[in-house]
């Protein structure tokens, strides 16, 4: 039989059995919808995740010198960034890239009056770091552009630790470069939040330039890129890497500089992997079931089909025809429906419990691709095809004498 009469057939098979075409449609419509939607609010939770631990924190490239990462705080004079005006020249000339500010990072001893507490110390460039630090949350005054000289913001945790606020003053000591002792008195300018408690447990920012004098260092020791697009962090990468102003310095992204983003991705996308599979297998019953149902109603009729010269296996492209018809289906109105309720949730927001290692919750959306979409919509397919073709095949195996003699 024809390829196109055989798929005529099978529609107006499904649309004579109306009531197990709706049981197995709607079952492939919510498992793709529902697949659509948790990758996107995954999607959503990734996209928050990093852009908070860029903007907060990391930045999207970090150049240092090698070594630094594991053991440069203690030492900070040792991994002094040489040609560090070539590499700004070198960088700034690149159209996707928006900022690049130097760091100084140092360990010290922030206290104030009879509480002290060991501290990172991040020495920033103030205007550069306003401008891209635009998920570092202020709880309390303003930021080190308008702090003036000799000002400090402060980690959520070291400020609630030392109980101070704006205005305050504090003390920071630290080792300079011939291992003597320097402090520096400096006035609260505010209070951050990132998306890390963690990090702002531990961490204060001061002025670079008071960094510098506090430890004896007339340099940084990390260059910090930011990007216009997070998403071309990986071209811009792999376009730096081979540049001759970098060369014998460590370049590391942020997705591999932040340990608690890979680990969180890693879980997500595990967890993910059973949810996909699982609504496979539920889909793939579903479509079973509805087809057995169909083909136990419907045996007579292919008896009749067999006696009158269709082979077994016209019977089992027909079974299998019509199990591909309704995924298709059950897949396009799946992606309609995930896109609907998407913009609709992403409209009115999720509100989310602050994540592991964070004190502030957050407000999700759902973010779909087409990859996604596309995804989604395959698991419906198969899943709908690989629960016809059990029941087709058994149909097909049916005496003919038995099948024209069953009646229901």
């Amino acid at each position: 039989m024809p390829f196109n009469a055989l798929l005529r057939i099978a529609l107006r098979n499904l649309m004579r059995q109306v009531r197990h075409s709706a049981f197995a449609l709607a079952a492939i419509v919510f498992g793709v919808a529902g697949l659509a939607l948790a990758d996107g609010f995954i999607r959503d939770v990734f996209f928050q995740l990093g852009e908070a631990t860029v903007r907060g924190q990391l930045g999207h490239l970090q150049v240092a010198r090698p070594g630094f990462r594991e053991s440069g705080a203690g030492r900070p004079e040792a991994f002094v960034i040489e040609r560090t005006e070539a590499i700004r020249s070198a960088l700034r000339g690149d159209s996707r890239i928006e900022s690049v500010a130097g760091r100084l990072q140092v360990s010290g001893v922030i206290n104030v009056e009879n509480r002290e507490l060991p501290v990172e110390v991040e020495g920033v460039e103030p205007t550069p770091e306003a401008v891209d630090g635009t998920y570092l949350t202020l709880l309390d005054g303003v930021g080190l552009d308008r702090g003036g000289a000799h000002a400090a913001l402060l980690g959520e945790g070291v400020a609630r630790h030392l109980g101070v606020r704006r205005g305050d003053y504090v003390t920071l000591t630290s080792a300079t470069v011939d291992g003597s002792m320097n402090a520096v008195e400096l006035e609260v300018a505010g209070v951050f939040r990132t998306f890390s408690k963690e990090f702002d447990d531990r961490t204060i920012r001061i002025p670079l330039a008071d960094a510098q004098e506090l430890v004896q260092v007339a340099g940084v020791n990390t260059i910090v890129i930011h990007l216009r697009r997070t998403d071309d962090t990986g071209a811009v990468l792999a376009d730096l890497v081979g540049r001759s102003q970098l060369r014998g310095l460590d370049l590391q992204p942020w997705y591999i500089l932040s340990d608690f983003y890979a680990s969180t991705r890693e879980l997500y996308a595990r967890q993910f992997g059973i949810l996909r599979l699982i609504a496979l297998v539920l889909i793939a019953m579903s479509v079973l079931t509805s087809t057995n149902i169909t083909v136990f109603e419907r045996t007579a009729e292919f008896g009749t089909m067999r006696a009158l010269g269709a082979e077994s296996r016209t019977v089992v492209k027909l079974l299998a025809l019509e199990s591909a018809a309704l995924g298709f289906a059950g897949a396009l109105l799946g992606v309609a429906v995930a896109i609907v309720a998407g913009m609709l949730i992403s409209w009115i927001g999720i509100p989310m419990p602050p994540p592991p290692n964070a004190e502030a919750g957050f407000t999700a959306r759902v973010l779909l691709s087409p990859v996604a979409l596309l995804g989604a919509a395959g698991v419906g397919v198969a899943s709908s095809v690989i629960g016809g073709c059990l029941p087709s095949f058994r149909a097909a195996r049916l005496p003919i004498v038995y099948a024209l003699g069953k009646r229901v």
